[in-house]
């Protein structure tokens, strides 16, 4: 029980020490959260911005998109299509999973993290 305590404690300080590493690699950090449907967009907006601020915190991301109303099993390619840009406006987040509001060519090597 011990070392899976000091496992747990001590994963964030390794996990971003490592974000660190590919950082200095000239890596970029990308982060993506998803919040599935449902009919409360300014609950969905809160919750979704918690996740990001949580991505932000801990995977250190660069770039952060997000989709705000899809489910898990939607493809990535076919998710925010169709998408409410006030909701996107309201998060403090470089676009959602079209690519809208950044340029993704400019990154050049990258690694993901998903939540």
């Amino acid at each position: 029980l011990d070392n899976i305590i000091k496992d747990i404690t001590e994963y964030r300080e390794e996990y971003q020490e490592h974000i660190q590493k590919l950082k200095k690699e000239n890596h970029n950090v990308i982060g993506y959260a998803r919040k599935s449907k449902g009919i409360d967009d300014k609950n969905r907006t809160r919750l979704t911005q918690l996740i990001c601020d949580r991505l932000r915190e801990r995977s250190l991301v660069d770039k952060l998109f997000v989709s705000v109303c899809s489910n898990a099993n939607h493809p990535i390619s076919e998710r925010d299509v169709k998408v409410d840009k006030r909701i996107i406006e309201k998060l403090d987040v470089d676009g959602n999973t079209q690519g809208k509001n950044t340029n993704v060519n400019s990154i050049f090597y990258f690694s993901i993290s998903i939540i």
